[in-house]
């Protein structure tokens, strides 16, 4: 008999929509809490890196406006 690998869903907001996605991955391929996967977007179809353990990506802080 074959086990089927369990699925992990995940949520994460897409940085360039705004928009709030669901995410899978397989848990084989979870990484350890604190480490970020990339991901592609099913919302806006670029990588993200996020945490599937937490739901989130990587805190970036805002750039200054340049003029």
């Amino acid at each position: 008999m074959v086990m089927a690998e369990m699925r992990i869903n995940f949520l994460f907001k897409c940085p360039h929509l705004g928009l709030l996605v669901q995410g899978s991955v397989t848990e084989s391929v979870l990484p350890p809490e604190g480490l970020f996967l990339p991901y592609e977007c099913p919302a806006c179809g670029t990588i993200h890196f996020v945490d599937p353990r937490k739901s989130e990506g990587p805190q970036i802080p805002p750039q200054p406006n340049s003029g």
